[in-house]
């Protein structure tokens, strides 16, 4: 999990990207409560600390300070969360899954079981 909420983040940070409108010609029967939720696919810089945010949730936080990623599912073990963490990721680095279980690949060489919350050092 990620230290930090979704509203707090949209309504302190500023949002410097958002993509990915949600309507239910899509099927998606999402319910919004900002304007700004409407956006599927959001990027939010906060106290120096770049955020990928998926529907409502920080799947992806970039410290540049601490040169770290902390990755974050919210329990949406989905494809699509998937998809959205592994547009972000640094070069190199990639998300798989594999049983039915998520893996962090580093290089091509380092393979780390995947869990919320999880800090990975980008150097």
């Amino acid at each position: 999990m990620l230290d930090i909420d979704y509203r707090t983040l949209v309504e302190e940070g500023e949002v410097v990207e958002k993509s990915g409108v949600h309507d239910s010609s899509t099927g998606c029967d999402c319910e919004f409560k900002e304007p700004i939720d409407k956006y599927r696919d959001k990027v939010v810089e906060y106290k120096g600390v770049k955020y990928i945010i998926y529907h409502t949730t920080p799947v992806l936080a970039d410290d540049p300070l601490w040169t770290t990623i902390t990755l974050n599912s919210g329990g949406w073990k989905t494809k699509s969360t998937k998809e959205r963490i592994n547009r972000h990721l640094p070069d190199g680095f990639k998300l798989y899954q594999e049983d039915n279980e998520w893996y962090l690949e580093r290089d091509g060489e380092e393979d780390i079981y995947f869990y919320d919350g999880m800090k990975v050092s980008t150097i």
